[in-house]
């Protein structure tokens, strides 16, 4: 419409040069003009404002696979109560899922909650998963507990720097990272490895970031969610 608007007053100025630059002062042509005027500023307009509002747009990253808007809320437990997120109102936005069969059979989701901590769950318990190994001091996998990279088999630096919430497998209790740690150079004395199923000696001197006990009113994630679901927020 704009291309017509703009021919038609062409159209119009073309007739003006041809009458000896006399104007026209027919009444009905003039509104017409006017009318037609007011058209295309108003197009214009529009057109400016439609460009603004494109160009104001932002781009969300996602996890591979797993759209952006996507967050899981709790409906509830077996016993009837909802677990508790301490500052967040839900589990967070999903990462990804931990599975060699595809997303469709992971056993496990994770997320990142609203104080950026990660965790995993089960999908069918709630329940908070293990961590792949966790290190002692002590040669008996007792006292404190450290994590580290441990050359792609741990969790990697990004996460262990946000913060990071797990179960561990030598006591079946939560535990977590604290976030923005200084990793501690340490020699560890023993090792559990959950795909070994037992405690070993370890001689490792790595940088190591120190575990403690989880604390949902801070960090906003229970050692179970319960029954969940994945839904648009």
């Amino acid at each position: 419409m704009r291309s017509l608007i703009i021919g038609f007053v062409v159209f119009l100025a073309a007739c003006n040069q041809g009458t000896n630059n006399v104007p026209y002062s027919d009444p009905a042509l003039v509104a017409k003009v006017d009318s037609l005027t007011k058209a295309l500023a108003d197009a214009t307009h529009t057109q400016a404002g439609q460009a603004k509002s494109i160009s104001s747009l932002q781009l969300i990253g996602k996890a591979h696979g797993v759209a952006s808007a996507e967050r899981t809320l709790a409906i509830g437990q077996a016993a009837a109560i909802a677990p508790s997120f301490g500052p967040c109102a839900d589990m967070g936005v999903m990462e990804g899922s931990t599975s060699t069969s595809g997303p469709l059979g992971a056993l496990y989701q994770a997320f990142k909650n609203c104080t950026n901590t990660h965790a995993e769950y089960n999908v069918d318990t709630g329940d908070l998963k293990q961590v792949n190994r966790i290190y002692f001091t002590s040669l008996d996998c007792s006292g404190q507990a450290y994590v580290w990279e441990a050359g792609g088999a741990g969790y990697n630096m990004q996460v262990l720097n946000d913060g990071v919430a797990f179960t561990s497998p030598v006591d079946g209790l939560a535990y977590w990272v604290k976030p923005n740690q200084t990793p501690q150079t340490i020699q560890a004395g023993s090792v559990y490895i959950v795909a070994n199923g037992s405690c070993q000696l370890d001689g490792d001197l790595q940088p190591m970031w120190v575990v403690s006990p989880n604390d949902t009113s801070k960090n906003g994630v229970p050692s179970s969610a319960g029954s969940y679901q994945v839904v648009s927020p």
